[in-house]
């Protein structure tokens, strides 16, 4: 049971996260801010993760994430309830800031408190529940957002979150059992300084990087030609059809990452792990490739190059399982500081790719470069663990 209110947590957190494109337009609508200026102030909400991944992973080990993880996920939806209501922009990029560090807290939190309820044969079972739990979640968020707006308001599924996050918090509180402390000094920066030189560490910390923040990054990309289509101009009828049909895209995404994370975790072990990441890396480099050419050639960025984009998602549904199984193997009893490391990279990926599609002036280029480069990582990646025998 505890394993299902961290698990809640979890994906109430997720939830947010995965619904910050789609929210900017209910959003534009109670703070005053022009849709335009929150894609911009976006770019702070990647900030807001990088430093929160610095800070949280040596907190949750310190403290443990029986004591973190309500504080962070209460904190989440409190900044929420700030975003129904009038304020300037500043303060909305200050919330957009702060909330993500207590995002970036209450995902340390969960891998952290995974660890501590499992250990042995039944670490990688409890990982692979918890990606099957995150990707089917995750498929219905922004379809559940949409229609949740569409059928209330932004307010009152604002308010709704609250509440059970202060419901789930309590539970955790009580139940999630105590972790042994772990000092934060200068050896936890030699901790870091070992993850940093373990060329395994870094491989998968950049499968995870582009699995996550690269994710957000294509949704971003969808975000900017969508609007296109309105010819630049927003008005409130298109904003919902728009929010809607990106949804519907984000959510097929999801479901295939959910699909085949849920196949490759049944097989999924230490040695065939290396082989799934290969795998994994050389289809997502094909769906890249498949994206730019329909853009490029085809010009038909949204139809046809959605095929590359789905394609991308089923290879992150293999990636991912393995990349976390691999990284909870090599952090060992520093799983929070490890994964602080983790986080720092998802987070700066998805800065570069928000400061690309929406920060740059002359688009396409900005959209292409992100992916040649995803594309090329990728396949770097494909030929380093094809050579790797074991993690």
């Amino acid at each position: 049971m505890t394993f299902t209110f961290l698990l809640a947590g979890f994906l109430i957190t997720k939830f947010w996260q995965d619904a910050l494109i789609l929210s900017m337009a209910s959003m534009s609508q109670y703070v005053e801010i022009s849709v335009s200026l929150i894609k911009q102030s976006a770019f702070f909400s990647s900030i807001g993760l990088a430093v929160g991944a610095l800070i949280v992973g040596p907190l949750n080990d310190r403290f443990g994430p029986k004591n973190t993880f309500p504080i962070y996920l209460v904190m989440t939806n409190v900044f929420n309830l700030f975003l129904i209501s009038k304020i300037d922009l500043s303060s909305l990029q200050a919330l957009f800031f702060l909330k993500s560090i207590c995002l970036a807290g209450s995902i340390n939190a969960t891998y952290t408190g995974t660890s501590l309820l499992f250990k042995g044969d039944a670490l990688p079972r409890a990982t692979s529940v918890l990606y099957m739990a995150l990707f089917g979640a995750s498929a219905l968020c922004p379809i559940i957002f949409s229609s949740m707006v569409k059928m209330y308001s932004f307010q009152t599924l604002s308010i709704v979150s609250f509440i059970l996050s202060v419901v789930v918090s309590y539970y955790i509180f009580t139940h999630l059992p105590r972790k042994a402390p772990t000092p934060i000094n200068w050896n936890t920066f030699k901790t870091w300084g070992n993850f940093i030189n373990n060329k395994k560490f870094i491989a998968c910390s950049a499968v995870s990087m582009i699995c996550i923040g690269g994710f957000y990054g294509f949704i971003a990309i969808y975000s900017a030609r969508f609007a296109q289509v309105e010819g630049g101009q927003i008005t409130i009828d298109s904003l919902v059809r728009f929010s809607i049909t990106l949804a519907v895209i984000q959510g097929i995404g999801r479901f295939c990452t959910f699909i085949t994370a849920t196949l490759c975790s049944v097989k999924l072990n230490m040695g065939n792990v290396t082989k799934y990441l290969a795998f994994s890396n050389l289809a997502i480099s094909i769906g890249m490739a498949w994206m730019i050419v329909s853009g490029a050639v085809f010009d038909s960025f949204i139809l046809i190059g959605a095929l590359g984009f789905f394609l991308a998602c089923l290879a992150s549904g293999i990636a991912q399982p393995a990349t976390k199984l691999s990284l909870l193997t090599i952090f060992k009893d520093s799983p929070g500081s490890g994964q602080s490391l983790v986080g720092i990279g998802n987070s700066l990926y998805d800065a570069i790719a928000i400061m690309l599609v929406f920060n740059m002036p002359l688009q396409p280029l900005g959209e292409y470069f992100y992916l040649i480069l995803t594309a090329i990582l990728t396949f770097t990646l494909f030929v380093y663990f094809r050579k790797l025998d074991r993690i």
